[in-house]
């Protein structure tokens, strides 16, 4: 009996599907009967046949597995080496992308900073310009505004301090003034002049009345007998219209003068020192005139006090007005410098200039400036259509073409202006 013939029905189904595969696999299907019959009847060549194609189909087997062993290593080596080149351009695009954002914050704070900054800047200059602003309408107030005082002598001494000086030397250069205001019966001021003296008494109240014309009547008579002046004057600041005189009067006593001036209390104090000048210049005039020159003036004296006056006039200013010039010098170039900043700036970011900027007189040099910057230093400007060429030439904007036209810019202000830029001439 043969094994297929004891083993089970599902046992001998698989014998007959691998005898089929095993004679596929020899073959024997492509052989003649002969062949077949005579292969059999040798069974140790059958044997050794099926032996060999078992051993062939295995050692195929495990080529063919070691093959695609090394085919699977190879993809995932190949596998892992993109991921990890994948991984590789990642992480470098992520640094690219993490300095670029980096970069992009620093810059971002920088002109926030920056911003932050010139927005103080402008704040503080704008607070700086309202203070001025407010300072400048303050002294237009206090020059306005009436005044109040403590005391009479004091509302009196403000007036008197007018009588200066300053202000005599206008009209003689040798002319100097004594303060008498101290001194009963002699007047607020005395003004020496080289050949006579004049007497000042001054009133700041608004009523002038007859008991002061009075008393100031009796000074000068007494004084006039002694020749101590020979000019006496009354000047009211508060009283235009003086009791028993009027407005303005001069009038001879003898060989001397007498004037009376009133001024209107609602007059500036610019004004009233105007009119002051004015009628003391008359009255010298008059003097001059009529004046003999026959008594005897200190001339040494004079020409002593008028060169200690001098001298002492000009420590003055050295010492505190010369500075405060400086200053304000120093304080208009920093302002100036501001100004071309903020300018500058404004062209950058193409903004255009505040009205107020452009029509302002004080900004026009800072304007013809920035244009000659933009010509070249050997520049041929003909007579002729002078504008329009530069326009042309320089490809200017539509500020500057307007600013070219404005009244008063004329050809000779750029040129003056070109050669002090340029410390040479045009060629023209």
């Amino acid at each position: 009996m043969t094994l297929y013939e004891t083993v089970t029905p599902i046992h001998q189904s698989y014998i007959i599907r691998l005898g089929e595969i095993v004679y596929e696999r020899l073959q024997l299907h492509k052989t003649t009967d002969d062949e077949l019959i005579q292969m059999f009847s040798q069974t140790e060549d059958v044997q050794e046949r099926i032996d060999h194609a078992f051993n062939s189909g295995k050692a195929i087997g495990s080529l063919e597995t070691e093959t695609y062993k090394q085919m699977y290593e190879t993809v995932l080596q190949q596998k892992h080496q993109s991921e990890e080149s994948i991984k590789q351009a990642y992480e470098t695009k992520l640094d690219d992308y993490r300095t670029k954002y980096e970069t992009m914050v620093h810059k971002n704070q920088s002109e926030f900073e920056r911003g932050i900054e010139r927005g103080t800047e402008l704040q503080q200059t704008i607070i700086s310009e309202q203070k001025s602003h407010l300072e400048d309408k303050q002294k237009l107030l206090e020059v306005y505004q009436p005044k109040h005082y403590q005391s009479m002598k004091e509302k009196g001494d403000q007036f008197e301090d007018k009588i200066s000086n300053e202000l005599v030397r206008q009209i003689d250069r040798l002319a100097y003034v004594t303060d008498t205001s101290d001194i009963k019966g002699s007047g607020d001021r005395i003004i020496v002049f080289p050949t006579y003296k004049m007497m000042i008494e001054c009133k700041n109240k608004q009523t002038i009345k007859k008991s002061d014309i009075e008393q100031f009547c009796d000074h000068y008579e007494t004084d006039f007998q002694n020749e101590l002046y020979q000019v006496a004057l009354f000047l009211s600041f508060s009283c235009e219209y003086i009791v028993g005189k009027g407005h303005l009067v001069i009038e001879p006593n003898r060989d001397k003068l007498v004037g009376y001036l009133g001024m209107n209390p609602d007059m500036s104090n610019s004004s009233k020192e105007s009119l002051i000048l004015y009628f003391l210049s008359t009255v010298h005039d008059i003097q001059k005139q009529t004046c003999p020159v026959d008594f005897k003036i200190d001339w040494k004296k004079t020409y002593q006090d008028s060169i200690i006056d001098i001298h002492n006039d000009i420590l003055y200013l050295e010492k505190y007005e010369l500075p405060l010039v400086e200053s304000i010098q120093k304080k208009h170039k920093r302002k100036q410098d501001k100004l071309q900043e903020w300018i500058t700036l404004f062209e950058q970011v193409k903004l255009p200039l505040p009205l107020e900027i452009q029509s302002n007189l004080g900004t026009e040099d800072i304007f013809i400036d920035k244009l000659i910057k933009q010509f070249d230093s050997n520049l041929t400007v003909p007579k002729l259509n002078w504008k329009q060429y530069l326009i042309d030439t320089c490809s200017l904007d539509e500020f500057y073409q307007k600013f070219l036209h404005r009244k008063g810019m004329t050809r000779e202000r750029i040129l003056t202006r070109f050669r002090e830029l340029h410390k040479k001439q045009w060629i023209l």
